[in-house]
């Protein structure tokens, strides 16, 4: 499960929507994007999505195989509304994000943000799982059949926007991953392959069980370059501590968003880079699963087509995504390509 924040229309929010000033009007404000996404995917982790069922292949042969890989096209829907009490200098709002481009993890969020003035804008609130994705009950078992289970999440968050006056960001992320009847990774044992550490399966499911705890801190600093150019620098620190103890792994990331803001045209680039680091060695391979990853993304918005309305905009977006593992069971690789139309009120 490796990720790759923002990488559709998502991208202007993070950048744009989320640190804007409360409004000093009282009312809904907010943005309506609509699409449809082509993907390519590669993952021996992966079944499918809420739309396509099942993508990769259900079965393997061996532990050892190299990433199942599919195709996807599905539609999008990303919103944020948001209601403003400007006499409180607060607003509540809902929306979703997509967390995880990898598992298709599109999260809704539930908030509340208050402006403090000169401390900042402090905001807390609920994150779950809009749609489950599609996983394996056990994604290793070689005996001919893989079963397609839900994996969803549920968390809190805690967010301090422009701290002290600053261009200065911190937020604090729970969740909590489940999936739907428990993690029966190990359970469909005998595996083919390198198995150098004869475990009973259900010594197999202690260790690679991923269920389990998410805590991550994100820090951001946007530089406001002049009034078209923005610039926003985030360092991602994550702490896996799932129930499986060779799944349990830290991750350092680090996240670079440019965005040029135009008459009639908006451009977005997001570039991260990652690095898992694993607790202890997989039972199955006899090593840890060590990743390297790097993420690219760019979107482009043109606004006010055929002079219909000025808070319209059409939205295309291309992505690639590589995570390089030292266990290249674990390997995955998505490119994705996105057609939509954003609206703003």
């Amino acid at each position: 499960m490796k990720i790759l924040n923002s990488i559709i229309t998502t991208t202007l929010l993070s950048t744009v929507l989320y640190s804007a000033p409360i409004s000093q009007e009282d009312g809904f404000s907010g943005f309506i994007a609509v699409g449809v996404s082509s993907m390519r995917y590669e993952s021996n982790m992966l079944a499918g999505t809420s739309f396509d069922d099942e993508i990769i292949s259900k079965n393997i042969n061996s532990i050892n195989n190299n990433p199942k890989s599919g195709t996807s096209t599905q539609p999008t829907f990303n919103f944020n509304v948001k209601y403003t009490f400007a006499e409180a200098k607060a607003e509540v709002y809902i929306g979703t994000l997509l967390e995880d481009v990898l598992t298709f993890d599109s999260t809704a969020i539930l908030g509340i943000r208050k402006d403090f003035t000169n401390v900042g804008i402090l905001s807390a609130g609920l994150l779950s799982s809009v749609m489950p994705t599609r996983t394996w009950s056990d994604p290793y078992a070689t005996n001919g059949y893989r079963q397609v289970k839900d994996m969803s999440s549920k968390g809190m968050f805690l967010k301090w926007e422009g701290v002290m006056e600053s261009n200065f960001n911190v937020e604090l992320r729970s969740r909590k991953f489940k999936i739907d009847g428990g993690d029966k990774s190990g359970l469909g044992s005998p595996y083919i392959g390198e198995l150098t550490n004869y475990l009973n399966p259900y010594q197999l499911n202690n260790t690679l069980n991923r269920e389990g705890d998410l805590l991550q801190l994100i820090t951001a600093y946007r530089f406001n370059l002049d009034q078209k150019n923005l610039f926003k620098v985030a360092l991602r620190l994550s702490d896996y501590d799932l129930d499986g103890s060779a799944m349990k792994y830290k991750r350092v990331g680090l996240k670079l968003d440019y965005a040029y803001i135009g008459r009639k045209w908006d451009f977005i680039t997001v570039l991260g880079l990652y690095k898992d680091l694993y607790d202890n060695n997989n039972p199955l391979y006899n090593k840890k699963a060590d990743a390297n990853n790097l993420g690219l993304a760019f979107t482009a918005l043109y606004k006010n087509p055929f002079d219909i309305s000025k808070d319209l905009s059409l939205t295309t977006s291309i992505g690639f995504y590589d995570s390089n593992s030292d266990i290249d069971f674990y390997d995955s690789r998505i490119t994705m390509l996105n057609l939509g139309i954003l609206y703003k009120f």
